[in-house]
C-alpha cells in the first residue's frame, strides 16, 4: 500500500498536506513547519520515503482503546534524527511533536484540522485492510525548501467521501501536481456533507 503526503501550505505554525491511499484522495494532514535545522517537537519530519507499521504505542494506545479504536497505531520507520514518529489524531501544532495528524481542512479552519476521530478511524480502517507492506512517500511543495521528491504526473484528488472513507459530496476539488496552493482559492471549502458511518 502506497502513502503520498503532499504538503502544500504553511499557517502560522502549522504544515497542511493532502494524504492519499494508492493514488486517491483519502484526508488532509497537519504537521508542524519545515526547518533547515531539527527544533525537538516543533519540526516536520523531512522528505523521504518511510515504511510504516502498526504497533503500540505507549503514548496513543491506551487512550485509543478507551474510545473505541485500535490498540494499534501507524508508526514511520527509519525518519532520520526521529523517533516515535506516528500518524495520528490531534487537531493542530501542538498535537503534533513532529508527528502527522489526519483530519478534515477548508481555508476557513486556517492553522487547525477538525473531525479528526472520524478522518482517522476511516484512515486506520484501510490501513488495517493493506495485503501487502505500507509505505508513506512524503513531499513538499510548501515554497519553503525544495522538495526532495519529484511530484506526481496526476491530479492529487478528485474523489469523493463514502463507506471507504472517500469524501462524500458535490465539493470536489482536483489540485494540481505543478502548484498546490496556487489551485487553492481563498474561500474555497471542503466541507463534508456528509458523514463517514
Amino acid at each position: 500500500m502506497q502513502l503520498d503526503l503532499n504538503r502544500f501550505t504553511e499557517i502560522e505554525d502549522a504544515t497542511i498536506g493532502i494524504l492519499t491511499i494508492d493514488g486517491v484522495f483519502q484526508c488532509f494532514t497537519l504537521e508542524d513547519v519545515e526547518r533547515q535545522q531539527k527544533v525537538a517537537k516543533v519540526t516536520a519530519i523531512p522528505c523521504g520515503i518511510y515504511p510504516v507499521k502498526l504497533t503500540h504505542s505507549k503514548k496513543f494506545s491506551e487512550k485509543y482503546k478507551a474510545a473505541g479504536l485500535s490498540e494499534l497505531v501507524p508508526l514511520l520507520i527509519g525518519v532520520p534524527n526521529y523517533e516515535g514518529i506516528r500518524m495520528h489524531m490531534g487537531k493542530n501544532a501542538r498535537w503534533s511533536e513532529g508527528c502527522i495528524l489526519v483530519g478534515h481542512w477548508d481555508t476557513k479552519h486556517g492553522a487547525t484540522i477538525s473531525d479528526t476521530y472520524k478522518v482517522y478511524k476511516a484512515f486506520h480502517r484501510r490501513l488495517s485492510a493493506a495485503k501487502d507492506e505500507i509505505r508513506i512517500t512524503v513531499r513538499s511543495t510548501t515554497g519553503k525548501f525544495e522538495a526532495k521528491v519529484a511530484h506526481p504526473t496526476q491530479p492529487l484528488f478528485k474523489g469523493l467521501y463514502d463507506s471507504r472513507g472517500l469524501y462524500e459530496g458535490s465539493n470536489m476539488c482536483t489540485v494540481q501536481p505543478a502548484a498546490f496552493g496556487a489551485q487553492l482559492e481563498p474561500n474555497m471549502s471542503f466541507a463534508r456533507p456528509g458523514g463517514f458511518g
